[in-house]
């Protein structure tokens, strides 16, 4: 996915939006924050639904596959964005965390899918699974679908006291 990239924009703006969660603790998912794989869905899914940006989704891309791979391979690193791209990269993040505060909240009834691209309608009565340790009730935040495996949330481990009261406000 990051390869249909050439400019590094796309994986650069995964590794920035890591490295603030993690410099802030809200990637620590024994205390209820969003994993580091679930802010890089979320930041795919952002980028896929970005009009200026227009990742392709991964439908698009292999021609409608529903499973993984099974060869165990996984991607190659990629490089940093050429010069003169770190302008690009920063107004990228401001776009981003813009989009999270603005947009989000009107996905919180659906499961954001990066294989399609689409915020999909979750199921009826509580048939995917949302939640992780106790706290927070079922209300989630945020359903982010683990690519392959659409009823697991990939930030299961999200409290909606740790998105209000700590990540939100970093935003």
């Amino acid at each position: 996915l990051m390869e249909s990239d050439p400019s590094g924009r796309a994986a650069a703006l995964c590794r920035a939006v890591k490295l603030w969660a993690k410099k802030r603790r809200l990637s620590d998912t024994m205390r209820g924050g969003m994993s580091s794989f679930s802010w890089v869905l979320l930041v795919i899914f952002f980028l896929q639904n970005s009009k200026e940006f227009g990742l392709p989704t991964l439908e698009k891309l292999f021609g409608g596959i529903t499973k993984a791979s099974r060869d165990g391979s996984c991607s190659k690193q990629h490089n940093l964005p050429c010069r003169g791209h770190e302008v690009s990269v920063i107004t990228l993040l401001k776009k981003f965390f813009d989009w999270v505060v603005d947009s989000l909240p009107e996905h919180s009834r659906a499961s954001l899918s990066v294989l399609s691209g689409r915020a999909e309608a979750l199921g009826g009565g509580g048939s995917n699974k949302s939640g992780g340790g106790g706290g927070g009730g079922s209300n989630k935040t945020v359903f982010i679908q683990v690519p392959f495996k659409p009823n697991d949330n990939a930030a299961r481990c999200l409290r909606s006291d740790v998105w209000g009261r700590q990540i939100v406000p970093e935003l």
